[in-house]
Order: structure tokens, then C-alpha cells, then sequence
């Protein structure tokens, strides 16, 4: 069985390019096309981690952009700022729909 996040990456060359792909990603050209045949040596863990984290990114309702999911528990699970501009985004990541950790209010 496939790993989902493989179908996801080869899905994303095919409707663009591996160079498209790589320079998303960050990483060389030859690493995603090797990943992508199922011909990479080494086990693509990392690389099929670093697709889902910008592929699959959080879209943040704070902060209007894009964020990883290592990025968006960071801000969620830091303790509550003093500061008035960290205190209205750490109580808007206590309520966003994107925090496994928030409290379902009736």
C-alpha cells in the first residue's frame, strides 16, 4: 500500500512539474523526481514529511497566511503572553477550529 502522501506528491508533479514541486518544497530538483519514481535510496520520510507540512499547510484565520502544522502548535501551546498583541493571538489559537487541544463549547 501506497503512502498517501507519495499519491499526494506524484498527483503534484503531474498537474505541474518536479521543478515547480522542488522549488516549493525547497529541495533539489533530483530529490523530488527520485521520490516521486519511487527510486529514492534512502528512506523519503523527511521529504514526504516537508510535502505534507507545505502542501497541507494550516491556513492561520489570525494571522491571514499559511503555516505548517509544527508552526501552528507552537503558537497554540505556548503559555498565555502578557503582551496585548501576543495575548489576542494566543486566545485566538485557544478557539481556532485548526487546535486539536480547544475546549468544544455547547
Amino acid at each position: 500500500m501506497s503512502d498517501p502522501r507519495l499519491v499526494q506528491l506524484q498527483r503534484a508533479v503531474a498537474e505541474s512539474s518536479v521543478t515547480a514541486v522542488a522549488n516549493k518544497l525547497g529541495i533539489p530538483r533530483c530529490t523530488v523526481s527520485l521520490v516521486n519514481g519511487e527510486k529514492y535510496p534512502a528512506n523519503p520520510e523527511n521529504i514526504l514529511r516537508r510535502f505534507d507540512e507545505v502542501w497541507n499547510g494550516i491556513d492561520c484565520p489570525h494571522l491571514s497566511r499559511q503555516l505548517t502544522r509544527a508552526e501552528c502548535d507552537a503558537f497554540s501551546d505556548r503559555p498565555r503572553p502578557n503582551q496585548p498583541l501576543g495575548l489576542q493571538h494566543w486566545r485566538a489559537c485557544q478557539a481556532c477550529q485548526h487546535n486539536p487541544k480547544r475546549e468544544e463549547r455547547p
